[in-house]
């Protein structure tokens, strides 16, 4: 069981620092009228999940995968605010990262 517990934290390590990213751009960012969320809630979606990671807890893996979706808040935002590019790696690190698993 602890070699489950040590490949967790192992795996939240680069999710948090690119959720931490994506938060960073996020607090820079004019909200987007194409978006589902204000820059406001997507800021404390993603906030809330850094904090849970850091306290090796959970987050909703559903959530996130919405915030990351094709045309989702983050990258509506992301256009919006010409972090588009940046956008696009930090997705493709978080789909290498999460997947399908649980957080």
């Amino acid at each position: 069981m602890a070699e489950k517990n040590t490949k967790d934290k192992i795996d939240r390590i680069p999710l948090l620092g690119l959720l931490s990213r994506c938060r960073e751009l996020v607090n820079e960012s004019e909200d987007s009228v194409w978006s589902c969320m204000d820059v406001e809630e997507i800021y404390h979606r993603l906030n809330d999940a850094v904090e849970l990671l850091k306290e090796n807890r959970s987050t909703d893996a559903l959530e996130l995968h919405l915030l990351f979706a094709p045309t989702g808040p983050l990258q509506e935002t992301s256009i919006q605010n010409d972090w588009s590019e940046e956008f696009l790696v930090l997705a493709e690190q978080f789909d290498a990262t999460v997947g399908k698993k649980r957080l």
